[in-house]
């Protein structure tokens, strides 16, 4: 038993330690051990070592009163290892939550149980030495009852901050068994046409490039949703032709197949978008299952050719209305270069308050304000290279679009759009970063300001990344210089978020400093100090309550819309 209770307590140690990780914005996990896992997963996986830590719990309980002390060390050392288990399944959980607040208290909940159970095995070893006491009966019985509460607040916590990350993993798990269903019941109507299934293959292929560019979960539902009604189309329809319009059994058999292949690469993609988009995995996934939902559509394409006076039927729209739309994507890019270039030069402008130093060997605010603008200027600057490359390879896809050069060149209205939003997306991010940093530099702003917009720019390039990449040839000068250019952002931005978190750690020292100061006044003047610190929590909450009200509508507003 001794070992089980040295376990625990390094099970204790280990997650106070992740704790102070997290406030600090810096916990990390092996990213092999949740890679490709999705956020239900990891949820069903903390659940389930949830029920197994209460199981055992009962167990000790009821070993501790048998005078056969070997029952209970059986018991001791398996709660040793399950609670071992759950403290890294509650880890892998917490690095998915999207807020600190919500890992805060995730590993908080988890922690107080740890130290219970602790408390449980110490108590039950006191039970099974002196089972005469009544007092080590109650402490087991309390322990035990404080457990089961421990665990219940872990299984709400889950619940509770998870739910808005796993709308869209909930309606794409429902999408993908209709469809499944479908595939084994698919329905056919009076009269369909093979034009009319090509319509709805391009439903799908929109759908497709929908889900491999989706960022919030709003958008993933609206995808799923799109997918559905896209291949139920591609199924009834194909399915009524094959029956009603062709001459030979084996072109009535490649169609049906073709078209179920569609209906299953789709679920796949539909299986791979649930995954993590801050994950480098995820976004090669999406492009290979996306392009075996392409791959599939245009054998479906193929076996309706077979058909009689379907010799002019294509996937894709006029070429002409496509490369309009692949010139004003690149257009937009060279649009988005210039804003953020625009951006960059109103940083020269900015000078940080010059103050005295009187030690220069301290770093001091004038230090921390030109960190600040140092890593502002460098995030404009490499996401200014960023753009530029992008622009370039959506040049050389244009190019290869025009002269048909390969099937993945193929002209794609729903992707070409996709790179239109990602480099808006950036634009808009960098200009909110700018100002973000010059009035933190003016004292006008919070760091919190910065290191979200510095991580809005991260998320931005990615997502811009991951557009260009996907249509365009791995080994081409231009995506070879965005790889580079993206590295660039992505250390610009980190050392952003350090010099943000210097600036804080030194306001809070200043503040500390304030606060002794103002202590030294006397008694009447600490009672004033504690007064004004009450009312401003009462604001913060006050205000902090009317932002997530403000933030439900917004959601639900977003989603009606839908």
């Amino acid at each position: 038993m001794d070992k089980s209770v040295a376990k625990i307590s390094d099970v204790i140690q280990l997650l106070n330690t992740n704790a102070m990780f997290v406030q600090a914005g810096q916990l990390e996990v092996d990213e092999k051990e949740i890679e490709g896992v999705t956020l239900l997963t990891l949820q069903d996986k903390l659940k389930k070592s949830s029920d197994d830590v209460a199981r055992t719990c009962d167990e000790i309980a009821e070993s501790a009163k048998s005078v056969n002390s070997e029952d209970l060390g059986k018991a001791t050392e398996k709660l040793a290892d399950q609670v071992n288990s759950m403290s890294r399944v509650t880890l892998h959980n917490v690095i998915k939550l999207p807020s600190i607040t919500a890992q805060t208290e995730l590993l908080g909940n988890v922690k107080n149980m740890t130290a219970n159970a602790h408390r449980l095995v110490l108590a039950a070893k006191d039970v099974n030495e002196r089972p005469t006491e009544g007092g080590s009966q109650k402490m087991l019985s309390d322990t035990q009852n404080t457990v089961r509460v421990n665990l219940s607040e872990i299984l709400r916590t889950v619940d509770t901050a998870g739910a808005e990350m796993l709308r869209g993993e909930r309606v794409l798990n429902s999408v993908k068994a209709q469809i499944e269903n479908l595939i084994t019941n698919i329905p056919t109507s009076e009269t369909s046409s093979p034009q009319e299934v090509i319509t709805a293959a391009r439903v799908v292929i929109g759908a497709t490039a929908d889900l491999s560019f989706a960022r919030t979960q709003d958008e993933v539902i609206a995808a799923g949703k799109k997918a559905y009604s896209g291949i139920e189309g591609v199924l009834s329809t194909a399915k009524t032709v094959a029956v009603k319009l062709s001459p030979d059994q084996s072109i009535s058999d490649k169609i049906l197949t073709a078209s179920k292949d569609t209906a299953r690469s789709l679920c796949t993609h539909l299986e791979v978008s649930k995954l993590d988009r801050q994950e480098e995995a995820t976004s090669q996934k999406l492009e290979a299952t996306s392009h075996t939902v392409t791959i599939s559509i245009n054998d479906l394409v193929a076996a309706l050719r077979l058909l009689p006076n379907t010799e002019n039927l294509k996937l894709e729209e006029e070429i002409a209305e496509n490369n309009n739309l692949e010139t004003l994507a690149e257009a937009e890019l060279r649009k988005c270069a210039e804003i953020i270039e625009k951006a960059a030069n109103t940083l020269l402008s900015f000078k940080p308050r010059e103050q005295p130093k009187s030690d220069p060997t301290i770093i001091d605010e004038s230090d921390i304000n030109e960190a600040i603008l140092t890593a502002t200027k460098a995030i404009a600057g490499a996401t200014h290279k960023l753009v530029v490359s992008a622009e370039a390879a959506q040049h050389d896809r244009r190019e290869n679009v025009a002269s048909k050069k390969g099937s993945k060149y193929h002209a794609d209205p729903a992707w070409a759009n996709g790179l239109i939003s990602a480099a808006q997306e950036v634009a808009g991010a960098v200009q909110h970063l700018v100002k973000a940093a010059n009035d933190s530099v003016d004292g006008k702003a919070q760091e919190e300001a910065l290191v979200s917009t510095a991580r809005a720019v991260a998320a931005a390039t990615a997502h811009l990344v991951s557009a260009s990449k996907a249509k365009s040839d791995p080994n081409s000068s231009s995506i070879k210089n965005l790889s580079v250019a993206a590295k660039l952002v992505a250390n610009a931005t980190s050392k952003m978020v350090d010099a943000a978190n210097q600036a804080s750690k030194f306001k809070e020292e200043s503040q500390k400093d304030e606060e002794v100061t103002g202590m030294k006044g006397g008694m009447g003047n600490s009672k004033i100090q504690e007064l004004e610190i009450q009312t401003k929590i009462a604001q913060l909450e006050r205000q902090l309550e009317q932002e997530r009200q403000k933030l439900g509508r917004l959601r639900k507003a977003r989603y009606t819309k839908k």
